[in-house]
């Protein structure tokens, strides 16, 4: 494996609400695919990680801006608070910034959603 690192950057799942995706490429032998996962809102994107250097990593190319509506409640998952069930209101009881029908615990403030046993209830809650 002697052979220098190119680069090669590609957008795998632009503006996608679900926090997982697939990659149908499968590696040859001695091959090695990695990701940087990078995240926007209405202000950015992310970087997608830092150089051993401690230098920035701009994800290159960014994912075209797609505005794109998964739920159809007329609010583009960039501004939805709950992008993958509808809730034109936007309603956010705790002001957490999660959409109450996507809030595992929407009583308590928890923008991080935490849920370490599984089981969909959020620890804040537990």
């Amino acid at each position: 494996m002697n052979q220098p690192y190119d680069g090669v950057f590609a957008c795998l799942a632009p503006e996608s609400p679900v926090p997982n995706g697939n990659d149908a490429q499968t590696p040859l032998p001695g091959m090695v695919l990695y990701y940087l996962v990078s995240a926007r809102n209405t202000c950015g994107e992310s970087v997608a990680g830092f150089s051993s250097g401690g230098a920035p990593i701009s994800p290159a190319p960014a994912c075209p801006a797609l505005f794109a509506d998964f739920d159809g409640d007329g609010r583009a998952d960039l501004e939805d608070n709950c992008p993958i069930a509808a809730n034109p209101a936007q309603a956010d009881a705790d002001g957490d910034f999660v959409g109450d029908l996507c809030d595992n615990c929407p009583a308590v403030p928890n923008p991080d959603q935490a849920d370490s046993d599984g089981d969909t209830v959020g620890d804040a809650c537990e």
